[in-house]
């Protein structure tokens, strides 16, 4: 499987009922915060181009609207990104 890469920001919570729906929602896979906790989640929705919220997959499906796009992870990865791969030269 291709790991897949989309920034996760830190601190991100689960909505209050009455905002909108997210346009995307990203779930059954392992998504990785890299909080303090070094944490992870089964899901992650985004709206705008931002990540809304990243919990539990079945937390997430209360901001599922009818035009959301539903991406199944299918078990795979979600890490921060962008990645920075370098050496320092001795």
């Amino acid at each position: 499987m291709v790991p897949l890469a989309i920034a996760v920001p830190l601190g991100l919570g689960l909505l209050t009922a009455g905002d909108e729906a997210a346009d995307s929602l990203w779930r059954n896979g392992t998504i990785y915060t890299v909080d303090g906790r070094f944490s992870h989640a089964g899901a992650l929705a985004v709206r705008g181009g931002r990540i809304l919220a990243v919990g539990p997959s079945e937390e997430l499906e209360k901001l599922r609207g009818p035009a959301t796009r539903v991406h199944d992870l299918e078990g795979r990865c979600v890490t921060p990104g962008p990645i920075d791969c370098h050496v320092h030269m001795s």
